[in-house]
């Protein structure tokens, strides 16, 4: 008896064969960890042969079996890495086969920032994305996102950037200067009276105001 299971590549088809003996037969094959999930194709061949080594007896039944995706590979996605305060962080768990081919199931998905508090968890289905708002005033940091999904753990790192921004309002001929970043400013600014320029110092932590 032969046995041949049908690959998409033909040279990678599988092959076994054993005797049959009282009109049993067992045939043992294994397939590569890395098949792709999907359904196959297992031809089995059976045929007798008399003294002289011609053919006097043959049959033949094709089975279709399925191979099952198997979770072996779980990565963090980040639509961008290096964000800004008051912007939003969109972080995403895929979940690959064996073949690496994404499969379809839940994830859990924590945020800590750098001081290893948890921000945010939650379950959510792979390949969604998770949104959070970076607090406007952030000092920057490095972050992590640990997800884990089907006994899989996988943890990254983004980061908050530094932003120097300020605000500035002229009221009743008042300047006022607000510090509208994450990291103290402390830069001088030009101010034009008419055309006579006058530079101002300008030395703020952050969300402070001065007139």
């Amino acid at each position: 008896i032969e046995m041949e299971l049908s690959q998409e590549d033909e040279s990678a088809n599988i092959f076994s064969s054993n005797t049959v003996k009282n009109g049993q037969f067992s045939l043992t094959f294994s397939v590569p960890k890395e098949t792709k999930s999907g359904q196959y194709l297992l031809k089995i061949n059976t045929y007798e042969k008399d003294s002289k080594g011609e053919i006097t007896n043959k049959g033949f039944v094709n089975y279709n079996i399925f191979i099952t995706q198997v979770p072996t590979n779980l990565e963090v996605f980040f639509e961008n890495s290096n964000l800004k305060p008051d912007t939003f962080l969109r972080v995403k768990a895929v979940l690959h086969d064996q073949s690496g081919q994404s499969i379809s199931s839940t994830a859990n998905i924590i945020v800590k920032n750098d001081n290893g508090k948890i921000i945010e968890e939650k379950e959510i289905t792979t390949d969604e994305f998770l949104e959070l708002k970076i607090p406007q005033a952030q000092a920057p940091a490095q972050w992590t996102v640990i997800a884990s999904s089907n006994d899989i753990e996988n943890m990254a790192t983004f980061n908050i950037v530094a932003v120097e921004k300020i605000l500035t309002e002229i009221v009743n001929k008042t300047l006022i200067v607000t510090n509208t970043g994450n990291v103290p400013y402390n830069h001088t600014i030009i101010v034009k009276i008419g055309e006579q320029p006058l530079n101002v110092d300008i030395l703020l932590e952050v969300g402070e105001l001065k007139k």
